[in-house]
């Protein structure tokens, strides 16, 4: 762990995070030209790109009134979005927790099947009926035919 950093680093502080937690929630987001889009949370990635599905769109107005049309489903690029209302019901720092926990189980099975992607494997390959390799031949009894000539007097 580095000194200074909470946890899992600097990607636990930010907005995209949050917005991953939030993912199946009903939220608002209000873009930058002024509209709002209010729909159910489906998927961020860390550049805050949001897919929501059954959506509202809808331009607010200075007397308050909203018109707008619904829409099966949006994607709103992150660079657009102005602010997230998220619902009072859920609790942030809850949902950041388990976000986190997610993280750390996904990151800990890639470790895993790396290391085992990583073991050494043997080279040699059985023979079919599982017997040794035919270039390996290992004699348990000394063959009386073989005379070994250092051991002539």
């Amino acid at each position: 762990m580095v000194p200074g950093r909470c946890g899992g680093g600097a990607g636990d502080r930010t907005l995209a995070t949050v917005l991953q937690a939030l993912v199946g929630q009903r939220v608002a987001i209000d873009l930058k030209n002024d509209s709002t889009v209010e729909g159910r949370l489906v998927a961020v990635d860390q550049r805050m790109n949001c897919r929501l599905t059954s959506a509202r769109t809808y331009k607010r107005y200075h007397d308050d009134s909203a018109t707008g049309e619904h829409l099966s489903a949006v994607f709103i690029k992150g660079n657009r979005i102005r602010y997230v209302e998220i619902p009072d019901y859920v609790d942030v720092a809850e949902c950041i927790n388990e976000q986190r926990r997610k993280r750390n189980r996904r990151n800990a099975q890639q470790q895993q099947q790396q290391q085992q992607q990583r073991a050494p494997r043997s080279r040699r390959r059985p023979m079919q009926d599982g017997g040794p390799h035919p270039a390996i031949v290992v004699r348990l009894r000394p063959d009386p035919d073989i005379v070994d000539e250092r051991s002539t007097c």
